[in-house]
């Protein structure tokens, strides 16, 4: 009917709640579009193909008012995320601005502060030169003396002495004025006075010396090491400084001072004689010279006390003062190889024994026992050893002090004597010139 055509229209021109899909409208209107090839006019329409029609159009009505309400119902949700993602964007590009805006701030706090405190250290740069450059001019004034306006070197000596407790010999007094006197007047004046840096040159002129020092203490040492040992030198060149005399006393003084260790020693030199009777007359004569010691109050030990003190005076020729400490310290050794045998059969008699009882003719007497043999033995073995290594570190001193030269190749004994000289390890040996 027209009712239902006109309904149709409306639902197909998209007023019947909304927009029909572009297909569906198409075909809506192939649909109500008259038919051309149609009945004549008069001629009454078939009314079973109306109603088909009728009944398609109302199916696909239905079908499209669903479509547009299910259309609304998906897109209303979309477009709210939309808008409720757009308002959490706009929210945090906010809050990011006003985290920027307060970071900001808190820089310009900062830099704020770090101008402040950079005119603060200026301003007491500023005031502790201003208070330096007042002390050193009331040091200056109260330091010249006789008001000429400069300080000569009695002045600066005394300045430096009261107000840094520096003491200025000669030499460091001719190396300030060097480089502080500018106009070389001979006085420091105003303009060329400062404590501090006159101390600071004082400073590094003492360690410029003691590395110079060091340096060359390496060079002698790299030098005497590379020293060949069959070179010679004579002892002058070795101990330098003091009494140089080395006339034929002085080198028969330094030969007579092996006589007290040998005097020590000849005791243990006595089994010897029964090996080779030639040396019995050299040791009857080592012999007396005890035996007159010994009559004599402590005789050895004022002898050796006289030695010692004369080693260690500068006056005496350093190669009698060389000969006279070596004998003495061989003098000590030989003491203590001494102690040495009469003490150990004491502590081993403790351990075994060294007698035994005996009866012979009715009369009770002690024989030693084989322990005690031994003993004995090595004791007696033990005195002609250190006899030998005695007499031979005695013939070589002799020898060499003779020719003038140092015996310091002594093991042991040539190096303490040259460290309590002030002598350089293995420093002679090369021929003087």
């Amino acid at each position: 009917s027209k009712q239902d055509q006109h309904n149709m229209s409306l639902v197909a021109s998209g007023h019947g709640g909304g927009a029909m899909v572009p297909g569906l409208q198409r075909r809506m209107d192939d649909r109500l579009r008259p038919w051309r090839g149609g009945p004549a006019p008069g001629r009454p329409e078939k009314s079973h193909r109306l109603l088909g029609s009728t009944v398609s159009f109302r199916h696909i009505a239905v079908a499209s008012c669903f479509a547009c309400s299910l259309r609304c119902h998906v897109m209303k949700p979309r477009n709210k995320r939309g808008r409720t993602m757009s308002s959490r964007r706009i929210q945090s590009m906010s809050t990011a601005m006003a985290a920027n805006s307060d970071l900001d701030a808190k820089m310009d706090a900062l830099q704020s502060e770090v101008a402040r405190l950079r005119e603060e250290a200026r301003l007491l740069e500023v005031a502790q030169a201003s208070t330096k450059e007042d002390k050193r001019r009331a040091m200056f004034a109260a330091s010249d003396l006789n008001g000429s306006g400069g300080l000569d070197k009695e002045e600066l000596q005394a300045c430096m002495r009261i107000h840094f407790s520096i003491e200025m010999d000669e030499q460091s007094m001719v190396h300030i004025f060097e480089m502080f006197d500018d106009n070389k007047s001979g006085e420091l004046e105003l303009h060329e006075f400062n404590g501090e840096a006159v101390m600071h040159a004082l400073d590094q002129r003492k360690r410029t010396e003691a590395l110079a020092r060091q340096q060359q203490q390496q060079q002698q040492q790299e030098q005497g090491e590379k020293a060949s040992p069959s070179d010679s030198k004579l002892w002058k060149d070795v101990l330098a400084g003091g009494n140089q005399d080395d006339g034929i006393l002085v080198r028969l003084g330094s030969a007579l001072a092996y006589v007290l260790p040998i005097c020590d020693g000849i005791q243990y030199a006595w089994p010897l004689a029964l090996i080779l009777p030639q040396l019995l007359p050299i040791l009857q004569t080592f012999g007396g010279i005890e035996s007159f010691a010994d009559t004599i109050p402590f005789g050895v030990l004022i002898w050796f006390l006289i030695m010692d003190y004369l080693s260690k005076q500068p006056w005496v020729p350093p190669l009698l003062r060389f000969n006279l400490g070596q004998a003495v310290r061989l003098d000590v050794r030989m003491s203590l190889v001494t102690l040495f045998i009469k003490f150990v059969p004491s502590i081993v008699g403790s351990f075994v024994p060294l007698s035994q009882d005996s009866i012979n003719q009715g009369m009770i007497q002690e024989d030693p026992t084989f322990a005690s043999l031994v003993l004995t033995f090595v004791a007696i073995l033990m005195g002609v050893l250190a006899f030998l290594l005695l007499a031979t570190t005695v013939l070589y001193s002799v020898v060499y002090s003779i020719a003038g030269s140092v015996p310091e190749r002594v093991p042991f004994l040539s190096r303490e004597i040259a460290g309590f000289l002030g002598l350089h390890h293995r420093s002679s040996n090369l021929e003087a010139n």
